[in-house]
């Protein structure tokens, strides 16, 4: 069961800059030290990498468009969660500044950084509309939200 979980939780490497494989093979030791194998092709490799994750609708071109149906079923290999899901997308785009002072480059780090967060934004907006109420929950119907502060008023 653990490496099932495990999968489930990774996002894929294969493709990825070399600097991100390098530094997520020392994670534990410093977190925050850029990787000493920044090249000034990092930025094309983490967009390649980046597309690469994409659903098939999204990664033949770039910048992506926006005019299309969200399916959370076609973004598993983005919806990953932790220190190895998006996580490592957005140190990647973190160091791109670093490794190359280029205009296209920095474009396209404006265009990737906009597309995370669509992404991000996408997914929250299909957990919110779609994760169902527990019984220990404390979220309120909105009848009962309505009807409690009408309470609260009548007894002030």
């Amino acid at each position: 069961m653990t490496n099932i979980h495990i999968q489930q939780v990774k996002i894929n490497v294969d493709g990825a800059p070399a600097a991100l494989k390098q530094w997520a093979s020392k994670r534990g030791r410093d977190v925050w030290a850029e990787p000493n194998k920044l090249t000034s092709g990092h930025s094309q490799e983490t967009l390649q990498w980046y597309l690469s994750l994409q659903p098939d609708s999204r990664s033949k071109t770039w910048p992506p468009t926006y005019d299309h149906d969200y399916d959370p079923s076609k973004w598993d290999n983005l919806r990953k969660s932790g220190p190895n899901g998006l996580y490592l997308v957005l140190m990647s785009l973190s160091w791109i500044p670093s490794s190359s002072g280029a205009p296209d480059d920095l474009e396209n780090l404006n265009l990737m950084v906009n597309d995370v967060i669509w992404v991000m934004n996408s997914l929250v907006k299909h957990f919110q509309e779609n994760r169902p109420l527990t019984s220990g929950s404390s979220r309120k119907r909105k009848s009962d939200a309505a009807s409690g502060a009408a309470k609260r008023i009548k007894s002030a």
